[in-house]
């Protein structure tokens, strides 16, 4: 940009100032780290909110347990975890299904083998 590192730092500080940026966050490959990351496809029979809060209550306690998301398909939930191994994995998905026994259907586990935070979907030479 041929900008000078105060002019750069100063136009940082205005948009942090004006709240355009809001903050920081650092993206971790759990996968060059010794971690292995799956989805816990969760449907749930009970959809009661309260049922809902202590699903995510648990997960949110759990340090393997990095995202939570509400989803709208054939599955009611999905949990991202990322785990030193596969006995850490066996660990959570028994604990939930402990916890949570009259309220969870069905776990589908899936094994994420690269996690594409950023992508395009399409180039700028498709759009026309």
């Amino acid at each position: 940009m041929g900008l000078s590192r105060t002019a750069t730092d100063r136009r940082i500080r205005i948009l942090e100032n004006e709240g355009i940026i809001q903050g920081y966050s650092a993206i971790i490959h759990a996968e060059n780290n010794g971690f292995q990351i799956y989805r816990l496809l969760i449907t749930i029979s009970s959809k009661h909110q309260q049922c809902v809060r202590a699903l995510f209550a648990f997960c949110q306690k759990n340090p393997f347990t990095v995202i939570f998301s509400f989803v709208a398909s054939s599955w009611d939930v999905e949990v991202t975890c990322e785990v030193p191994d596969n006995i850490v994995l066996q660990r959570i998905l028994r604990a939930i299904r402990k916890e949570f026994q009259n309220v969870i259907k069905e776990i589908e586990v899936v094994i994420v083998f690269n996690l594409f935070r950023k992508y395009r979907l399409y180039s700028e030479k498709a759009v026309l």
